[in-house]
């Protein structure tokens, strides 16, 4: 029996040395085979399939499947290190914390798991599935639709910005009736003026930099309906400090639009004309504080109507002023004007890898504070930011301060 062993043995030596050598090339050949096509490394699985081995020692394909995942293993943190960029941004943009590493997983107990990966997820993005405008000249470009949609659109949202200035401005004319109302000096009526400049100075830091992620739309239409509720919530008030909290959030959800039309002119209009879209913007923001005390000042010297009649109609003015927003106001973002073609294009094409740069962006709130909190106060440092916002402080209290002031003034002139 030995015999026969050392026979069969000593008959086949070529094949045993062949085997052993097609296992030493398939570890050294390894590098060379993923550059070949998924037809040769098929055929070549199909030859070791035949191929004589023992049963017990993997074959060459077993190999090159164990070589290969632990090379992706190797290489797949490195490959994720890739960042994407956001669409008009040249930084890289840091990755957030996963959700099994927050405190908020923890609280609520989610399962440790091991992190998410996918066979093509070191495969990075290639340009021929980034979704943009057709050209310079595409008329789904902002910059490029007709003269009529842009005035309509900056007419409203004007209108918008104009009834949240309002409502800054027609309390003042019934500061007289809250003080006697609520049984409290004038000097404190008039905190419901200054609570809602405070909110007017806090909202901005929050709708600016959600206007970058949602879009212009929703940062604006949505806090003006939340300003809306707040504004009946202030012509209902029972006591004084319900009026002041509601003027104040009234106030920090009506900023959104005082914040973002800026952003809205600079998609439309092209420097050379967005000048003149500011200068009608800028008579829309200033119409408001002046034209809302002289309105409210009728509702006042109306015995059947009073004070409260001034926050009702400031409702009424923004609620009507919402609805026209909502039927005439489309969405201007570019970036989220190529999220929509990308949707889309996915669903008319069947090609789900369509997608935009703005995709790609992993958005964190450390980066979004450092835009939108750091880079003001840094901006605020220059000298002309500084003397520009300085102007603009005066000439805002200046306006604030003759609201709340003027009652006196001709007091004493009478």
């Amino acid at each position: 029996m030995d015999s026969k062993d050392e026979r069969s043995s000593d008959t086949n030596p070529t094949s045993t040395s062949n085997t052993d050598v097609d296992l030493e090339s398939g570890r050294r050949s390894r590098p060379r085979q993923r550059s070949e096509s998924t037809s040769d490394s098929s055929s070549e699985y199909e030859e070791e399939k035949d191929a004589d081995h023992d049963g017990h020692r993997p074959s060459g394909r077993e190999l090159q499947e164990s070589i290969s995942r632990s090379r992706s293993r190797r290489s797949l943190p490195r490959d994720r290190r890739a960042t994407a960029t956001a669409s008009g941004m040249n930084q890289p943009l840091s990755r957030t914390i996963s959700r099994r590493d927050t405190a908020l997983s923890r609280i609520r107990t989610r399962p440790n798991v091991a992190p998410f990966s996918h066979p093509l997820a070191h495969q990075q993005t290639t340009a021929d599935v980034l979704v943009d405008f057709e050209g310079d000249d595409d008329p789904y470009r902002p910059m490029n639709w007709p003269t009529k949609k842009k005035i309509t659109t900056t007419m409203m949202y004007g209108l918008t910005t104009m009834s949240a200035t309002w409502a800054s401005s027609a309390y003042s004319a019934g500061t007289r009736q809250i003080a006697a109302e609520f049984d409290v000096g004038n000097q404190v009526a008039v905190l419901g003026t200054t609570l809602f400049l405070f909110g007017f100075g806090l909202g901005p830091l929050l709708w600016a930099p959600l206007s970058e992620v949602y879009g212009r739309r929703l940062a604006v239409l949505t806090p003006m309906f939340i300003a809306i509720c707040f504004s009946f919530g202030s012509a209902v008030a029972k006591d004084f400090q319900t009026l002041m909290i509601t003027r104040f959030f009234g106030a920090f959800f009506a900023s959104a639009p005082v914040t973002n039309t800026g952003g809205v002119l600079g998609d439309l209009y092209s420097p050379a004309w967005r000048a003149l879209a500011m200068a009608g913007y800028a008579m829309a923001v200033v119409g408001g504080p002046c034209l809302g005390p002289i309105v409210s000042a009728a509702f006042v010297a109306n015995p059947s109507l009073g004070w409260r009649w001034t926050e009702y109609f400031t409702g009424i003015l923004q609620a009507t002023i919402l609805f026209m927003d909502i039927i005439f106001i489309d969405e201007c973002y570019p970036p989220k004007l190529l999220v929509y073609k990308a949707r889309r294009l996915r669903h008319e094409t069947g090609n789900w890898a369509l997608h935009t740069k703005f995709e790609e962006w992993d958005v964190s709130i450390k980066e979004l504070s450092k835009k939108f909190l750091l880079r003001p106060l840094q901006l605020l440092m220059t000298p002309i930011c500084f003397l520009v916002a300085l102007y603009a402080s005066f000439c805002y209290g200046i306006l604030y301060m003759m609201l709340g002031g003027k009652r006196y003034r001709y007091t004493k002139c009478m």
